[in-house]
């Protein structure tokens, strides 16, 4: 891929300190989130990467040090409209994947203590078996030296599980939406285009919090933060104009239209666990 030496920065150089009425839930099919259409760049990958453990380690080291004391795990019925909303699969899944709930505890601070975890020991020798891979052997010989190499491995292979911050089910999601691209040394970039790939609940947020912060108090990189002039908000919907594109190509998100998605979503989403607590406590 030409990505332009601008989008192409690696994701640890962005780590710098910085009412409607309710209805009866039943199973009608949502309707089709929209997307941006899909290029080849991110439809059509031979392969995807594997991101490095030390550029996970650096990330989750950022988070926690920066958010790890304000960042609570959402709820259930948010996690999973979170998850469905940003799917790249538009074909009707299972109930039982749909309505998956948080596999963390909501309400949480999962990235608060991860920084003790993420010493700067353990993070030179994480970046220098990311510069020197011939030095990890599998399977790991009986020698301290490269146990305690693999011990490192593991223990962030670990950390960002869904059992305990997610972070890399969180990469893995953004990478299918193209927003991001993990290259084959396992570094991580911004894709080409990700800004007309960015969901519409990211957006939201832009606009509730981040996004009028002119003092930067939640430390976001101007790099993202150029959504703002990327995307404009007029009369109740987004849209992100492409400049020497024709209008079909622009990209529309109706706030009305997330909404009626979102709440027919949570209604569905608390008639099947209620259907299931009641097969589980009454056998009905």
């Amino acid at each position: 891929e030409d990505d332009s030496d601008d989008e192409d920065m690696p994701l640890n150089a962005l780590l710098k300190p910085q009412t409607s009425h309710k209805r009866v839930a039943d199973d009608s099919k949502l309707p089709s989130p929209k997307r941006p259409k899909q290029t080849e760049s991110n439809t059509g990958r031979k392969s995807k990467g594997v991101p490095s453990a030390y550029i996970l380690g650096e990330i989750m080291l950022h988070i926690s040090n920066t958010y790890g004391h304000l960042f609570l795990e959402p709820s259930h019925p948010n996690y999973a409209w979170q998850q469905r909303h940003r799917s790249v699969i538009t074909a009707p899944l299972p109930k039982e994947v749909m309505f998956a709930g948080n596999p963390r505890k909501p309400g949480t601070l999962s990235f608060e203590n991860v920084r003790f975890m993420l010493t700067e020991e353990r993070l030179a020798r994480l970046k220098n078996n990311w510069l020197n891979p011939e030095q990890l052997k599998f399977p790991p010989q009986s020698t301290s030296e490269e146990m305690e190499q693999w011990n490192d491995e593991w223990t962030i292979t670990h950390l960002s599980s869904d059992a305990v911050t997610g972070i890399a089910h969180e990469i893995d999601v953004l990478e299918n939406l193209g927003i991001l691209k993990i290259n084959q040394n396992g570094s991580i970039v911004l894709a080409q285009g990700w800004q007309r790939r960015v969901p519409h609940m990211i957006l939201n947020e832009m606009k509730d919090a981040w996004g009028s912060d002119t003092n930067n108090l939640h430390c976001i990189h101007e790099k993202i933060t150029s959504l703002e002039d990327a995307w404009q908000h007029d009369e109740d919907e987004w849209r992100f104009e492409s400049d020497g594109l024709d209008d079909d190509d622009d990209v529309v998100y109706e706030d009305d239209e997330y909404e009626l998605r979102r709440q027919i979503f949570l209604e569905n989403y608390d008639a099947f666990v209620n259907s299931r607590k009641g097969v589980g406590e009454f056998g009905i």
